[in-house]
C-alpha cells in the first residue's frame, strides 16, 4: 500500500517526466517550422491553364500556353510559349487578382486552400512586385512590358529556365510541392462572377543548400 508521501513523489515524477515531454515537442516543433521554410530554389514543374475540373468555369482574358524543352548540355529545361491578354484585361483598375495555393501531400494529395493571396488591384500589384523580376522579362519576354498598363496582344515566352534562385525581394519560402491558380476578378462589373482568367502553376520549392564549408 502506497503512503501518502510515496503517492507524491510518484506525482511530482509523472509531472516532471510530463514537462520534459512537453520541452522535447516544442523543441521538436520549432526545429521542424525551422526547416519548412527559408532560403530556397523553384523548380517550375507545370505552367499553363487552368482546368476547368479545378476551378470550374472562367474567361480567356489572359492565357498562357507553354512547352518545356531540354537542351543536352544544360541540367535544367527550358520554358517556351505565348502569353495573351485580351479585352483589356492588362489596363488599370479593371481586375483584381488572388492566388489560390494547393500544397501536395504524399497521403491525401492536393491540400486545397493551403493558403489563398489576395494581392488586390493586378496593376498596382505588378508595379509593386514585377520589378524583381524585370531582368527576367527583358531576356525571357522581351516584348512584355515591365510595368502596367499590359496592351492586348500575344507575348512570346523564350527560353525562360525551370529553375530559379532565391529572389531578393521574397528571401524564405515554405518548402514542398505547390499548385497556384492565378485568378483574375472584374472589378468595375461585379455582376460577372466567374474569374476572367486562370493561369496554372506548379512549383517544387527545396531549401537552398550552401556550397560554401
Amino acid at each position: 500500500m502506497y503512503t501518502v508521501e510515496t503517492l507524491s513523489n510518484r506525482y511530482a515524477r509523472i509531472n516532471q517526466s510530463l514537462k520534459t515531454v512537453e520541452v522535447l515537442l516544442y523543441k521538436g516543433y520549432n526545429v521542424q517550422r525551422r526547416v519548412e521554410e527559408g532560403p530556397y530554389t523553384i523548380d517550375i514543374l507545370d505552367v499553363g491553364a487552368c482546368p476547368k475540373e479545378e476551378v470550374g468555369e472562367f474567361g480567356n482574358d489572359f492565357e498562357v500556353h507553354t512547352i518545356r524543352q531540354h537542351q543536352r548540355s544544360v541540367r535544367d529545361p527550358f520554358i517556351s510559349g505565348n502569353l495573351t491578354v485580351r479585352n483589356g484585361a492588362g489596363m488599370p483598375g479593371t481586375n483584381s487578382l488572388t492566388f489560390k495555393v494547393a500544397k501536395w501531400d504524399t497521403v491525401s494529395g492536393w491540400r486545397s486552400n493551403f493558403m489563398v493571396l489576395k494581392m488586390g488591384e493586378l496593376c498596382r500589384a505588378y508595379n509593386l512586385h514585377g520589378g524583381a523580376y524585370k531582368s527576367y522579362f527583358l531576356k525571357h519576354l522581351p516584348t512584355w512590358p515591365v510595368k502596367c498598363p499590359i496592351y492586348d496582344g500575344t507575348y512570346p515566352i523564350c527560353n525562360l529556365s525551370a529553375h530559379h534562385d532565391t529572389v531578393a525581394s521574397f528571401p524564405s519560402l515554405p518548402y514542398g510541392r505547390f499548385r497556384l491558380h492565378a485568378m483574375g476578378y472584374y472589378l468595375q462589373q461585379p455582376s460577372h462572377k466567374a474569374p476572367r482568367a486562370c493561369s496554372r502553376w506548379v512549383l517544387e520549392i527545396v531549401e537552398k543548400v550552401s556550397s560554401g564549408g
